[in-house]
């Protein structure tokens, strides 16, 4: 299988500053002719004529955003299941219904949602890379992530019929927001960093 022209037509609204590319049925970055998971993925990237154009390999079973700078300073907050709920409380003091309006993704998989915020410039250096909290059983499950990842946006998913937009929202209706300053404070780098 390889990506279908629904997929397609979904990136069709993706902002045209987001970098984006090829994904494996793992969830992986991969080498779209070979099919080999790539390491040095941040540095091949594709604009949606790009993907566009490789979508027909059968390597490529969806479509990863690079984050970070690279596409705009995008930042994706990840919800992994009902446990996220509360370390989100803990860490803020609010709840996730307290942060903007957002553009995101579900894969199908219950409470699970990557949200899309925009952070300003200006902060884009003093933000590490990566922060995440565990649940009871020691998984992930609320991650915020930064430079050094992407996330997946469009395509299959190896559990579930695949990525769609957050139900009775389009992605063409919506604006990606700016993060609130509350968000982004657990990913400040400490002064040696």
């Amino acid at each position: 299988m390889t990506l279908t022209t629904a997929v397609l037509h979904a990136l069709q609204a993706v902002d045209s500053d987001w970098e984006l590319i090829p994904i494996d049925d793992r969830k992986r970055p991969v080498d779209p002719d070979t099919g080999r998971p790539r390491d040095d993925w941040a540095g091949n990237t594709y604009d949606v004529e790009g993907i566009t154009a490789i979508a027909t390999s059968v390597h490529v079973k969806a479509v990863g955003l690079v984050l970070g700078p690279q596409s705009g300073g995008v930042l994706a907050v990840d919800f992994d299941g009902q446990e996220a709920t509360p370390p989100f409380r803990n860490i803020y003091g609010r709840g996730p219904k307290d942060l903007p309006r957002p553009v995101g993704r579900a894969s199908g998989r219950p409470a699970r949602a990557q949200l899309a915020f925009r952070v300003p410039r200006e902060l884009w250096s003093l933000l590490r890379g990566r922060r995440r909290w565990l649940g009871p059983d020691d998984k992930t499950v609320l991650e915020l992530r930064w430079v050094g990842h992407q996330s997946v946006i469009a395509g299959a998913h190896p559990d579930t019929a695949g990525y769609t937009w957050l139900p009775g929202r389009s992605r063409a209706d919506l604006s990606v927001a700016e993060a609130p300053d509350w968000l982004l404070e657990p990913l400040y780098k400490a002064p040696d960093e």
